[in-house]
């Protein structure tokens, strides 16, 4: 029975994916021309045109989406080659983003982007890497991914998985699909909402464990001597420093303003703006000109800055940043994009503030609000009072920056309680 429902559920999805398939890839085709970056190359990557793997029954293939979980996976990939230093690591993604800091930072032997998923590609995909193991991060559910490796008796594993309330009646709808995706996979999930939740949709109970986050355990809480040394030559700040990470458009104006507020009172002041996407650097540039205030790009700087603005416009660079910050707002949150990572300011010992759009980090941030270390501004107006408040109440910002490293100190373990499970159950059966 699960084999015919499969059998028309993987046609409809073909179908249905054969039928968007122009506009999914006009989309990225155009995506990838307005970063400068070559298309072409990336477009083969997702239609498998790369040389095959040696055929080895140590092939790990390791998918994170984006920046963020490129960097959460590569704790977990170092460690996995501790165990195993035979293991070839695999590391696909689905951005530009994820694809610089996948072959800047992470130990993958081959970085790709993720195929498209139709049966046919996902097929060639596997018979070109031949993985012993898939290993996903998050809420990354392809279903032909899936099936297909299911069909090769490949195990599909979802590390730190996680189905927001607010995507849940979403997938419930489709409860008879997604158990038949499901079915053969295994799930380490964050919490035991997120565990529920992924039965509910039709994940087998005995697949599915509760291990945490290891988002936590892949944050850096210092830097190393030499990260100090090479932070000392991208910005060198004459006071206070304000960090807003991961910004978005609407939200630059606001903190412009709100800074230049700020200037008034503390003249030796730093900003230090992170926009989410690189491709909007030059709205950002333009923005900062029409202030009266001194700025510089980390792209085209050749030496330490210390101007009143910095447009921090690289990629990969933003969590060192943070090192230097007295204060750090969370970009996408005065907006309504949901947010991003609060956990990582936090873990410097940073003091965090965001806007009231946090959704898709809301655990995160109810993890910081349950210790009284991260501030929610209900809007712009708000913006200015907060920063000139913790400025010049530095023991309060203090105490609030280390409740909120103490947060993310008491949260890790995670990705121990991964590798336990990744190596007891698949890892130890393929090493001679």
């Amino acid at each position: 029975m699960y084999r015919g429902k499969r059998f028309i559920y993987k046609a409809i999805y073909n179908l249905l994916f054969h039928l968007a398939l122009p506009i999914l890839l006009l989309i990225q085709i155009i995506v990838w021309v307005k970063e400068g970056t070559p298309a072409l190359k990336r477009l083969k990557s997702r239609l498998v045109f790369y040389p095959a793997l040696k055929k080895n029954s140590s092939v790990v293939w390791f998918h994170g989406a984006s920046l963020g979980e490129v960097l959460a996976l590569i704790p977990l990939m170092e460690r996995l080659r501790e165990d195993n230093p035979e293991q070839i690591q695999v590391l696909s993604v689905n951005t530009v983003r994820g694809e610089y800091v996948a072959l800047k930072k992470s130990p993958a032997d081959k970085v790709i982007y993720l195929p498209l998923d139709l049966s046919y590609i996902v097929k060639r995909a596997l018979r070109r890497l031949h993985p012993s193991m898939i290993i996903i991060l998050e809420t990354e559910i392809w279903p032909q991914l899936f099936w297909q490796a299911a069909e090769e008796n490949i195990p599909v594993v979802l590390v730190s998985g996680r189905i927001s309330t607010r995507s849940f009646p979403r997938y419930k709808l489709l409860r008879g699909f997604f158990s038949n995706v499901l079915a053969r996979g295994h799930f380490l999930m964050r919490t035991q909402g997120d565990a529920q939740r992924l039965t509910q949709i039709g994940a087998p109970v005995e697949a599915v464990h509760i291990c945490g986050d290891i988002k936590y355990d892949g944050l850096k809480m210092k830097l190393s001597a030499e990260e100090k040394k090479q932070l000392e030559q991208i910005f060198s700040p004459q006071g206070p420093v304000i960090v807003a990470g991961s910004t978005h458009a609407g939200e630059e104006k606001i903190i412009l303003e709100a800074f230049k507020r700020i200037k008034e009172i503390y003249p030796k002041a730093h900003l230090i703006i992170a926009p989410r996407h690189l491709k909007r650097a030059n709205d950002v540039s333009k923005l900062i000109e029409n202030t009266t205030l001194t700025y510089e790009r980390r792209s085209e700087t050749k030496k330490a800055s210390s101007a009143d603005i910095f447009l921090l416009d690289s990629y990969g660079e933003l969590s060192f940043v943070y090192e230097l910050a007295s204060l750090v707002f969370i970009g996408g949150t005065l907006v309504e994009i949901g947010g991003h990572n609060v956990m990582e300011p936090a873990a410097f010992g940073k003091p965090v503030l965001c806007g009231p759009y946090y959704a898709n980090f809301r655990r995160h941030v109810q993890s910081l609000q349950e210790q009284d270390s991260i501030i929610i501004i209900d809007g712009p107006d708000e913006l200015f009072g907060v920063l000139f408040h913790l400025l010049s109440h530095p023991k309060e910002a203090l105490a609030m920056a280390q409740r909120g490293q103490e947060v993310v100190f008491s949260n890790q373990g995670a990705l121990g309680k991964c590798q336990e499970f990744l190596y007891e159950n698949f890892i130890s059966k393929n090493i001679d």
